[in-house]
């Protein structure tokens, strides 16, 4: 068991140096297309190998050693044991990074002259301003069940306002054929913000149902709806910047944008025939 131990827990030193000098080897050698010359196999490969098992020998004291020292600083204790403030905070953060996007998208509507991007753009921002309304709600002391399924049923009237009007946008879009192109690095800023919206918007919705409030379950549909019409401005700037302008392009758009609509307004018309539903519910109760 010993010399175990001592194979698998080498010094943290080591660890790190032998995990660096086989990172930067394996990129040397795919730099120089040597990944398939046969020496590397019995040497650098094995290395890289015991390498990667000691790093994940490691892990579990590393994320003990971690938590320790986040437990010493009281913002991020605070951070593990307040799941209020944890949310307020997470929700707060990811307004200000939709924020900053939206704006970034208007921009390059107006640069770009794209009647698209300043659509998408002002509906980001529109619905950026009802979360921040939202979070305001999230801050009372006891807001109220009534006060929560109000606010609830006013952004489900919103957003189908809002669908309407996209719906109408995307349509034009679509009967033109005149997509959003821009350059390469707002392709990957695009792409990269889609996944950050979609992930969050979903795992934030899985978790809102155990705390059963009615502010933040809003708060995460309509996360959920920023992401979705975000992965169709995605897929219209593809296609205009790596794209032909074939029929078929047109066509997926057409899809996608029919798909993203109908899924926003039945999220929409969810949100206020579930609102009307809990207050006259509460109604009944008083």
């Amino acid at each position: 068991m010993k010399i175990l131990k001592r194979i698998f827990f080498p010094p943290a030193a080591i660890t790190a140096a032998l995990c660096v000098f086989c990172a930067c080897a394996l990129m040397i050698a795919a730099h120089l297309r040597l990944l398939t010359f046969p020496v590397l196999y019995g040497t650098l490969y094995p290395l890289s190998m015991y390498a990667l098992a000691i790093l994940c020998a490691r892990i579990p004291a590393l994320a003990r050693a971690m938590r320790a020292g986040a437990n010493r600083n009281p913002l991020i204790r605070r951070f593990i044991a307040d799941p209020p403030y944890r949310i307020r905070l997470t929700l707060s953060i990811s307004l200000g990074i939709s924020l900053c996007y939206s704006l970034f998208k208007l921009a390059l509507g107006v640069i770009y002259r794209s009647t698209w991007l300043g659509a998408v753009a002002s509906y980001y921002i529109v619905l950026s301003i009802v979360r921040f309304r939202l979070l305001t709600g999230l801050r009372l002391s006891s807001p109220g069940i009534r006060f929560e399924w109000q606010r609830y049923r006013s952004c489900g009237v919103l957003l189908l306002v809002l669908t309407a009007a996209l719906s109408a946008m995307a349509a034009h879009m679509v009967i033109t054929g005149k997509g959003s192109s821009y350059p390469g690095y707002a392709i990957y800023a695009a792409a990269a913000y889609t996944f950050y919206i979609l992930s969050t918007g979903i795992i934030g919705l899985v978790r809102s149902r155990r705390l059963r409030s009615p502010i933040l379950s809003a708060t995460r549909l309509l996360c959920l709806s920023t992401a979705l019409v975000s992965m169709l401005s995605l897929q219209t700037a593809m296609f205009a910047s790596f794209g032909d302008g074939s029929s078929f392009e047109r066509v997926m758009n057409a899809i996608s944008g029919s798909a993203v609509c109908a899924t926003v307004l039945i999220i929409a018309l969810f949100m206020i025939r579930r609102a009307n539903r809990a207050l006259r519910q509460a109604e009944r109760i008083a």
